[in-house]
């Protein structure tokens, strides 16, 4: 669950980085209605599970649940899904705020992690600014 939720951090960003503008506003749209539906869901599931948590604080399966839930709706708080630019500078945010949070993880191995989402953060943000470089001079020399 915590790889996905990281991969699918990742995934988002490097998808839409690569896109035509039709793809990306296709894209774009439907990430924004699947970010607003988690944002629903965790205005209605942290509420709802607090009251229930001190009942579950010796089963392993619940808290795991919880911290990954608590992972899901942190992410997706950071994303930023304005614009393709948005994503791409949020995207690795994300991902180093959700590695910070999975459990079992050695504070070596979480810097590790986070300084592997960095590079691949700054890589893709040069990628965008090199892919918008050529999209304008392509657009000016017509």
């Amino acid at each position: 669950m915590r790889k996905i939720i990281i991969g699918c951090i990742v995934a988002t960003a490097v998808a839409l980085a690569g896109c035509s503008a039709q793809q990306i506003q296709t894209t774009q749209t439907a990430a924004q209605k699947f970010q607003a539906d988690v944002t629903l869901a965790c205005n209605i599931f942290e509420p709802a599970i607090a009251p229930w948590a001190p009942l579950f604080v010796g089963n392993p399966a619940f808290s795991a649940f919880n911290i990954d839930a608590t992972a899901v709706c942190a992410g997706n708080a950071l994303l930023n899904l304005a614009s393709v630019s948005n994503v791409v500078n949020s995207s690795g945010a994300a991902a180093q705020a959700a590695i910070a949070l999975i459990p079992g993880l050695t504070p070596q191995q979480v810097a590790l992690a986070q300084s592997v989402v960095g590079a691949l953060a700054g890589s893709l943000k040069n990628a965008y600014a090199a892919y918008q470089s050529s999209v304008s001079l392509t657009t000016s020399m017509r």
